[in-house]
């Protein structure tokens, strides 16, 4: 086809098919550049015809002043961000384990404690613990303990499951964050 004839529509949206595919060649895309240069163009093309006429431009378009200082700043505000949020996020992971790590371990303080004054005779010798029944039935007191602990479990499993989520969140938030900044940089 001759850049001077008049191409059909059908030829047209073909060779935005292609150029959107990478696969016109030169001569092609001059076609579509005069297609798009013409005052006929059709009003579904015209998101086509502003680009076309963008990309080939004879002149480029003049960047404002200090523009690349502005991007470059940003840029580096940007990554002083990141860098603050990881030791942010850093920080706040080991207070969080920090605070579990010390509550287990009150929780076991008291819990030994309190057996070991449970179980203290008026003498200061330690008794043997015969503690009172409260089930007859050995199968129902394991069934009741197997209850209790399944119960202790799943609240437990509940906060991890949270944990990891956060985390989850945070390491799909990091990046998010780092193709934005990857992409800045182009």
């Amino acid at each position: 086809m001759n850049t001077h004839e008049k191409p059909d529509m059908k030829q047209i949206k073909a060779l935005l098919e292609a150029f959107y595919e990478g696969e016109t060649t030169v001569e092609q895309e001059k076609i579509l550049l005069h297609y798009f240069q013409s005052t006929r163009v059709e009003e579904d093309l015209a998101d086509e015809k502003f680009l076309f006429l963008q990309m080939y431009q004879p002149e480029p378009t003049e960047m404002p002043a200090g523009l690349g200082t502005r991007l470059e700043s940003m840029i580096d505000q940007l990554a002083q961000k990141k860098t603050n949020r990881q030791t942010i996020l850093s920080g706040t992971t080991k207070k969080l384990f920090r605070s579990w790590i010390g509550i287990a371990a009150s929780i076991a303080l008291l819990a030994g404690s309190g057996f070991y004054l449970y179980y203290i005779n008026d003498t200061g010798s330690a008794t043997t613990p015969t503690g009172k029944d409260t089930y007859t039935d050995p199968r129902m007191a394991q069934a009741e303990a197997e209850k209790a602990l399944f119960l202790l479990s799943s609240k437990f499993n509940e906060g991890i499951d949270k944990l990891e989520s956060a985390s989850a969140n945070i390491e799909k938030t990091n990046a998010i964050l780092n193709k934005s900044l990857k992409s800045v940089k182009l």
